[in-house]
């Protein structure tokens, strides 16, 4: 458990959060939502002890093992990819070094041995000694890695691809707690949707950032919002949220109007009727009634949301944007699609997916006109006027401006009332209107790209990965100005919300090929089924359980003949006995039948352990 007791959070002297409380339970799925700037980080931060509050007290479990993904996560490991998430087993690790000690003591004879190690091979089993392979494979597979990844080293992995190295060492080490921010930003669609579920299936803890509206839907079971220096707890997701959120705000409201009329009713008898012997008693009664009120506090209203309304300039021809026979890539040699045939028409909005590295970004930059492509034609219609949003926007805007002379130079025909306005609307506070772009953080210059969307009065609209960056109410603004803006659009998201909300078509990449269907439903933003792609592996290779699994039924085999030799040779001790008595007996023939017959049971024993020994020896031979 981990419990925050009137904490105070202020970095660089800046009040985040204010005495707040918070008691984190085994169990517990929780999406900490709060606008960008709010503190979410730093409160993550606080809670695993990387920055200190300025007074009240956090209590941590010494029990409790957490697992912490930052935003910028990286391996920072040679090791290969398998061997890097292998050794993050820190569970399994530990059972096999307890199993190894009581095989040790098991050898040597010692006291409970027996017991010991029983008990320490089922803690490897409960902890998937026997599946370590299967689920190292399967969670490889499901953050997209394929096998002929496995061996590779980490240092070969480019950052998004480190992230993930550092997300699948985190699910496979099964901490009691697991803390991620944004852990979305560089996973494609289809790994989000299987993480997502992966994580809305975990026993343990998880406390989780992300501006995917859709991944906190799946995943939380609760959600704590971090606003006005306050948190505020809500049960449910994060639609649940919304709903609570508002209707809680509402009930305060109709509550401190109801009280303050009473206490005006009250007040105006008082001063009518205080003065009159008549109603003396009454006002008397009346002013102790106020007197004994708790005044309610007027509630706090929610600061409006973000708002972003592009509207589109003068139509471009029907069809904006046409690629047609076209093979798409760097290098003749070797492209990234063939064939590409994308007609985006007028009203078009057209979300393009597909697996991080399998050429979206590339298309785009064909599709806006940034370069040819290797084969085929790129035409586009009359009057096309395009706005592209791309995922380095923020190294594209000049940082030595602040955003007010930026937009007011892209657009002169808009005032500075109009540009303040825009920037106001999407959220970007007023302060940092006039602070240099190089200072602003990642979502306030994405707030600046989308207010010059905004203005540019475009009728065709070209965005990559428009939402990294943004907090999940902004992206919910995005998503709303996008659905009613009248022009065409292609878009390049893994956030499913966005494409749900937004798109009226959908682009897959498979293989070097794309294929469009009108429409979006839920069956094409869901992961494949995930098959078990283990390799197979030499006898030099075998996996750990499959060594320790063949070296225990050779134990086990060998302690069983033992056991055998043993009862042999009573056996032959008993018939040696038993031939002595039959001596003896004489003539006594009723001695003599008690002795034979006792005789032919110990000889058919002897016969029946003696084939059962080499049974276990023909066994044994076979495994060694």
């Amino acid at each position: 458990m981990i419990q925050l007791e009137n904490v105070s959070i202020a970095p660089g002297g800046n009040l985040l959060l204010s005495e707040i409380n918070w008691r984190i339970h085994p169990g517990q799925r929780t999406a900490l939502v709060g606008r960008n700037g709010t503190g979410k980080t730093t409160l993550i931060q606080t809670i695993i002890g990387e920055e200190l509050p300025i007074n009240g007290q956090i209590t941590r479990s010494t029990k409790w093992k957490v697992g912490y993904l930052p935003q910028k996560a990286v391996a920072g490991s040679s090791k290969t990819l398998w061997e890097e998430v292998r050794y993050g087993m820190s569970k399994l690790r530990q059972a096999e070094q307890q199993l190894e000690k009581a095989q040790r003591e098991a050898e040597n004879n010692t006291p409970q041995a027996a017991e010991n190690l029983a008990a320490a091979m089922e803690k490897w089993r409960q902890v998937g000694g026997y599946r370590e392979k299967e689920i190292i494979g399967h969670t490889l597979h499901g953050l997209g890695f394929t096998p002929q990844d496995w061996n590779k080293s980490c240092a070969h992995f480019s950052g998004g691809w480190q992230m993930r190295i550092a997300l699948a060492k985190l699910l496979l080490a099964e901490p009691d707690i697991a803390i991620l921010d944004e852990p979305t930003n560089h996973l494609d669609l289809l790994t989000r949707s299987w993480l997502a579920n992966h994580l809305s299936q975990v026993k343990y803890s998880v406390i989780i950032v992300s501006h995917d509206k859709y991944f906190l839907n799946k995943v939380a079971k609760e959600v704590v919002e971090l606003r006005d220096k306050q948190l505020h707890f809500y049960k449910g997701n994060y639609t649940d949220f919304i709903r609570m959120r508002n209707e809680r705000i509402q009930q305060l409201q109709n509550q401190y109007e109801k009280q303050q009329t009473e206490r005006k009713n009250l007040q105006k008898f008082i001063d009518k009727f205080g003065v009159k012997a008549t109603k003396a008693k009454q006002a008397q009664d009346r002013k102790k009634k106020l007197e004994r009120m708790k005044q309610l506090e007027r509630p706090e209203h929610l600061k409006s949301g973000p708002k972003l309304s592009i509207v589109a300039g003068a139509p471009s021809a029907y069809v904006a944007i046409e690629v047609q026979k076209a093979t798409i890539g760097w290098e003749k040699e070797t492209p990234l699609l063939q064939d590409v045939n994308i007609r985006l028409e007028r009203g078009m909005r057209l979300a393009v997916i597909g697996p991080n590295g399998c050429g979206k970004s590339t298309l785009l930059k064909t599709f806006s006109g940034l370069i040819a492509p290797l084969k085929g034609q790129r035409r586009t219609g009359e009057s096309l006027n395009l706005g592209v949003f791309s995922q380095d926007i923020a190294q594209s805007l000049p940082a030595d401006h602040n955003p007010i002379e930026y937009l007011h130079l892209r657009h002169l025909d808009h005032t500075i009332e109009k540009i303040r306005a825009t920037l106001g609307a999407m959220g970007l506070s007023s302060d940092a209107h006039s602070r240099s772009i190089g200072q602003l953080s990642g979502g306030e210059k994405a707030r600046v790209a989308l207010a010059e969307l905004a203005l540019g009065k475009y009728n065709t609209l070209v965005l990559d990965e428009p939402t990294n960056h943004l907090d999940v109410e902004t992206a919910s603004a995005l998503a709303d100005g996008l659905k009613k803006f009248e022009g065409a659009i292609l878009i390049i998201s893994h956030d499913r919300g966005l494409i749900e909300e937004a798109a009226t078509h959908l682009a897959r990449i498979e293989g070097n090929k794309v294929s469009i269907s009108i429409g979006v439903t839920a069956s094409l933003l869901e992961p494949q089924t995930l098959q078990r792609s283990i390799t197979k592996r030499t006898n030099t290779e075998n996996s750990f359980a499959e060594q320790r699994k063949k070296s225990n039924a050779v134990k086990k085999l060998k302690r069983q003949i033992e056991e055998l030799e043993e009862r042999i040779e009573n056996l032959e001790s008993q018939i040696e006995m038993i031939d002595e008595n039959l001596l003896l007996a004489g003539e006594n023939y009723s001695e003599l039948a008690k002795h034979v017959s006792r005789k032919e049971e110990a000889s058919a024993q002897l016969e029946d352990t003696i084939a059962k020994w080499e049974e276990l020896h023909e066994r044994l031979s076979d495994l060694t």
